[in-house]
């Protein structure tokens, strides 16, 4: 009789430890899944075995994959008794070094022409699955991981997904290099882009924007860099319809002013701002404004400059003069001229140049 007690009892502590341990994976399931959904942006310890599992299955179960067992070869972690989890330093080597030869594979097959999309993605999310389980958010290898999951997601356009894993990577850059951080620069640009060209403008000009702060502060606000990254924040503004749009673009024109006109790129920037300006200043019934900002940065060159060209072993200098006023007959005077001590604002700058404009035509008809 104390026999079948026995049993009885070892029978029934059983069937408790099996319901718990499928309690346990349900539950781990729901949180891992929230995680990968980028719903939890607080880092855990080590997951447990069952989190683990949870995490890593959706990746071993990608089409062409060779499915894995969840306590399989994959795995660099171990769990006692107790239920304490390690890591085995020397299988999370070779793991690491697995998972970073797929990440390698797999740009090499989105660079294949026609690019294999498919293996791309089953490379990549095996390898995140293993790295994560093993580093979790300290592993700095997982944002760009991440990142180019998130590519292969665009590519197919798979925007959900695409927009997950970008998040998913801002976060692991976040609580790595922090909020503000250069790091976040190209997730950050490719997320706006996602938005962007799926019709998205309105949330995609937050991203926009941070792309050219980030800009601004790490090559300075007169930079090319810094000033297409504006641009392209006021025209995403403007075709989100936002208020900011028109202030974003009149600070673009006073500060090309001040740039060097030989720079390197200031043409392509000066060309794209003039179409974009003007196009929104005609959209709002400006269209004399319109007129004066396709015309502001001929009109705008130094009218006190005279360029002597001089032959100097036979090669043509030009030496810049200094003169007092303006002799040239072809500059129109400018309307609305305000004293020295008050500078212009780039409004009244282009309505001065519109007036002006239409007085030389006047001028022109009459004689």
């Amino acid at each position: 009789m104390t026999r079948d007690v026995s049993k009885s009892l070892i029978l029934l502590a059983t069937a408790n430890l099996i319901s718990c341990q499928l309690l346990g994976v349900q539950a781990a399931r729901a949180q891992a899944m929230m995680e990968y959904g980028g719903l939890m942006a607080m880092p855990k310890g080590i997951p447990s075995p069952a989190t683990v599992n949870a995490m890593t299955s959706p990746y071993r179960m990608v089409p062409g994959m060779t499915p894995q067992a969840a306590s399989g070869s994959n795995s660099a972690m171990s769990v006692d008794a107790l239920g304490n989890a390690s890591i085995d330093p020397k299988k999370a080597a070779i793991l690491g070094a697995k998972t970073v030869k797929e990440f390698e594979q797999a740009k090499a097959k989105m660079a294949a022409k026609p690019p294999d999309l498919k293996m791309a993605e089953a490379l990549l999310r095996d390898a995140i699955g293993i790295r994560n389980s093993i580093w979790g958010y300290s592993d700095t290898a997982m944002p760009q991981m991440l990142t180019l999951l998130g590519d292969v997601y665009a590519q197919q356009k798979h925007t959900s997904q695409a927009e997950s894993c970008y998040k998913n990577a801002l976060i692991y850059i976040t609580k790595q290099d922090g909020s503000g951080s250069y790091q976040r620069l190209d997730t950050l640009a490719k997320l706006g882009i996602l938005y962007n060209t799926t019709g998205s403008q309105k949330e995609a000009v937050p991203f926009f924007q941070q792309v050219a702060q980030i800009k601004e502060r790490q090559f300075g606000a007169t930079s090319t860099d810094a000033l297409k990254a504006r641009l392209e924040w006021a025209d995403v503004a403007n075709a989100a319809g936002k208020a900011e749009a028109a202030s974003l673009y009149s600070g673009l024109v006073e500060t090309l002013d001040k740039v060097d006109r030989n720079k390197a790129g200031y043409s392509e920037i000066q060309t794209r701002l003039v179409k974009s300006y003007a196009a929104m200043l005609t959209k709002n019934g400006k269209a004399d404004e319109a007129a004066a900002i396709q015309g502001h940065f001929t009109a705008s060159e130094p009218a006190s400059v005279v360029k002597d060209d001089k032959q100097t072993d036979g090669q043509v200098t030009i030496e810049s003069k200094v003169t007092g006023d303006n002799k040239d007959p072809k500059v129109p005077p400018t309307a609305n001229t305000v004293p020295e001590s008050t500078p212009m604002t780039i409004e009244q700058k282009l309505q001065g140049e519109a007036s002006a404009d239409k007085q030389s035509k006047k001028k022109t008809r009459n004689n």
